[in-house]
């Protein structure tokens, strides 16, 4: 995994529990007389190893870096910052990037170590399994074809967890179709939202074609 922070990482700490860090953040505004100007200050940033406060009151974790929970809708949010409202509450901080690229997908026959390239893979559908998830965003990018893009809210008609003003979390599979050559096909997973996504794992479903036989 790769964390990348909207600051400079001063210093940190990891105990049992959770890991600190000390970042040091800028912000870019026009003074009073129209100069240019900037702000610099310190954020103290704990991520929960254990348990989260959070997530036990709303049911769901917030990720925001440099979190903040008030009663008050904060008016005056720094460069970047964003704000969202949950159960008569205000979460304020820097959303991040959860972000996942596909290898590229091969036929691999049984105990081979390697994967077979002389002939050609259609791919017709990919199917991800996850966990406690909201929200994400799929993404296939095909050569010569525009890219598209397929948004998974959480929202299941017909689930017992679909409820209105409630933020959903759930578990189980989703298909979405590929409907390409492996070779030209790009698949990622991308979620910029505030809430959770989990993967555990995913399969493709397609038909190889070589000169010699068909899978």
């Amino acid at each position: 995994s790769k964390w990348q922070f909207k600051g400079q990482v001063i210093d940190g700490v990891l105990t049992q529990e959770a890991v600190y860090f000390i970042i040091r953040r800028q912000h870019f505004f026009k003074d009073a007389e129209g100069n240019d100007a900037v702000e610099f200050w310190y954020n103290m940033e704990r991520i929960d190893l254990v348990t989260d406060d959070v997530r036990n009151e709303l049911g769901h974790p917030v990720f925001l870096d440099a979190l903040q929970i008030s009663d008050d809708e904060p008016m005056s949010l720094r460069q970047g910052e964003v704000k969202k409202r949950f159960q008569g509450k205000w979460y304020r901080g820097y959303p991040y990037l959860q972000y996942y690229k596909f290898s590229p997908f091969y036929l691999r026959p049984r105990n081979a170590k390697t994967g077979e390239t002389g002939g050609r893979l259609q791919l017709r559908r990919l199917t991800l399994n996850f966990d406690q998830t909201t929200s994400f965003h799929l993404t296939v990018e095909t050569l010569g074809r525009e890219t598209r893009g397929i948004f998974f809210q959480g929202r299941v008609l017909g689930d017992v967890r679909n409820i209105i003003g409630k933020v959903p979390v759930v578990d189980g599979k989703r298909t979405f179709p590929l409907l390409g050559s492996s070779e030209s096909i790009t698949v990622s997973i991308r979620n910029d939202s505030v809430f959770d996504a989990r993967f555990q794992s995913g399969y493709w479903e397609g038909v190889y074609h070589n000169r010699a036989r068909r899978f």
